[in-house]
């Protein structure tokens, strides 16, 4: 954060670039990693990084509304943007989404999972998931009903956004944290923040 390095720290980086010295090193010398040949424009890109250019899967979120007005499978190349919107297509097991919150450090209040409950009763199989990442998923949501049940889980004051595809799912911590009496560091505030700067940078 700015901070000037402590004594400790110094002396760290004091040996640990003496030794780098020793063997001759320097940044100055040291070779610049290869670009790979794929993004050097020898090959050709893979669908997914040619569909990101074309439409960024983030602004892909109206596409949601165009399926659920006739309740219309995404096509192939949403079905690749709606995974960053927190939405996944299981056909062919099902003939509806997955969709996957993000819940930083598993952290909800009993009315956030109340309403991620409802929203299962209403729109979804009538069940909920929970993953190994701290997370709730939710299953069989007729493409009609996403719209709805992405507002009615960002009203809880919870989201989706960046829980799939090439994104941080979710910030995973011990499950005490916050509230155990002998934690030496309560992780809970740090785990927000990263969760709100990945989100909004």
């Amino acid at each position: 954060m700015g901070d000037p390095f402590t004594p400790e720290q110094q002396s760290y980086l004091a040996g640990f670039f003496s030794g780098v010295r020793n063997r001759g090193l320097s940044f100055g010398t040291a070779e610049p990693e290869a670009v790979p040949q794929s993004l050097a424009g020898g090959k050709e890109k893979i669908p997914e990084e040619r569909m990101k250019e074309e439409l960024h899967p983030l602004d892909a979120f109206p596409r949601i509304g165009v399926h659920a007005k006739d309740n219309s499978p995404p096509e192939k190349e949403d079905v690749f943007r709606f995974k960053w919107n927190g939405l996944f297509w299981l056909a062919p097991v099902h003939e509806g989404y997955m969709c996957r919150l993000r819940i930083p450090g598993g952290q909800l209040s009993t009315k956030q999972f109340r309403a991620v409950a409802d929203c299962a009763e209403d729109l979804a199989s009538g069940y909920g998931q929970l993953t190994t990442r701290n997370n709730l998923q939710i299953r069989i949501i007729q493409p009609k009903d996403a719209p709805e049940l992405l507002r009615r889980i960002q009203d809880a004051g919870l989201h989706s956004r960046g829980s799939g595809a090439d994104n941080l799912r979710n910030f995973t911590a011990n499950p005490t944290a916050g509230i155990d009496p002998y934690e030496l560091i309560d992780v809970s505030p740090f785990i927000r923040e990263l969760s709100h700067s990945i989100m909004n940078g």
